[in-house]
Formats: C-alpha cells, sequence, structure tokens
C-alpha cells in the first residue's frame, strides 16, 4: 500500500514537472508574428500588392524559405519545410533558401532586400507568382509547433490565388524577430 502510494506521488510530481516545464517553453517560444510596432511600420511603408520580385522569380512561381540560423524555432519548422518543398516540387514550383544572417552575394541586391525587409520574424515563407508578385507571406503556421496541420501556406502552393496578395503577420507562435 505504502508502495503504490510513494508512486502516485511520483507520478503526480512528474505530470506536474512536466505540464509547468511545457508552461514555460509556451511561454519563452511563443510571440506575435510581428510586433504592433513592426505591423505600423510594414502596413504603412510597404504597399506589398505593388511589388514585383521578377529578378527573383525569374517567370515561376517560387517559395522562398526565410530563416535565421541563430532561431530555435527552426528545429519546429524543418520537417514541415521538408513538406512544403515536395509539394513545391510536384507543382513546378522552385525553391529559394535564405539564411537573413548568411546572404549569398545574389540575395544581396536591391529585390532580396526589399523583400526580405517586408518579414518581421523567422522562421517565415514567401510565395512569389511568375510574374514575381507576392501571392503570400508570413510565418509557415501557428502555435508552437510547426507542422501541416496547422499550415498557412499549403493551400497557396496548390491553388494560386490570383494577384491578391496575402500578407499573414497577424499570429503567435515560435519565432524570431528580425529586428535587431
Amino acid at each position: 500500500m505504502r508502495k503504490k502510494l510513494i508512486l502516485s506521488i511520483v507520478a503526480i510530481l512528474c505530470l506536474s514537472l512536466f505540464l509547468s516545464a511545457n508552461i514555460l517553453l509556451e511561454n519563452i517560444l511563443i510571440k506575435p508574428f510581428a510586433t504592433d510596432a513592426q505591423l505600423e511600420q510594414l502596413l504603412s511603408n510597404q504597399h506589398v500588392s505593388n511589388q514585383t520580385f521578377q529578378k527573383i522569380s525569374k517567370q515561376q512561381r517560387t517559395l522562398v524559405h526565410v530563416t535565421q540560423s541563430f532561431c530555435i524555432c527552426n528545429a519546429y519548422s524543418s520537417t514541415h519545410i521538408q513538406t512544403l518543398n515536395t509539394l513545391a516540387q510536384n507543382q513546378s514550383i522552385k525553391v529559394i533558401d535564405v539564411v537573413l544572417d548568411s546572404l549569398s552575394k545574389n540575395q544581396q541586391h536591391e529585390q532580396w532586400q526589399r523583400l526580405i525587409a517586408l518579414v518581421p520574424s523567422t522562421p517565415a515563407t514567401i510565395l512569389l507568382n511568375s510574374n514575381g508578385k507576392i501571392e503570400y507571406i508570413g510565418p509557415y503556421s501557428s502555435g508552437l509547433t510547426c507542422n501541416s496541420g496547422n499550415s498557412f501556406i499549403e493551400r497557396f502552393l496548390t491553388q494560386p490565388q490570383g494577384d491578391l496578395p496575402i500578407a499573414n503577420w497577424i499570429n503567435t507562435g515560435c519565432y524570431c524577430s528580425t529586428q535587431k
């Protein structure tokens, strides 16, 4: 009887510890994709629908993955990104990876700088149509984990949305700010 009581207490303590760690982890990692100040700046200074990035898309729908090497949230999105890459390849969509803290030489020209300036946090994705217009810009998903179950981008890959861009900046999840 005493052994069962001790095992029950240990089980309750372990469960409490697990729940406390989970709540702490979520409070540390779950952040808005864009702060109010970033939203105000993005909406007032950047009119997404008027911008074109033809040098990047080169007449082909293009999926751009934007990350930062130090962002812990990349670990939560890597499997989802692999799934998206497969889906993009099946749709003949070009895939480009951009790591903000180590841009390649060809990613340092003016169009890349304008495009990257539209990303307040990472991991993020940008889908360009064949004319270089933004179809979608924002996070892959919301919440702590990034997966197909809560994906924002998958439907855009399989069903082009036309000329009206979706700028999905109002979300909470595991994101790292691009602002220093």
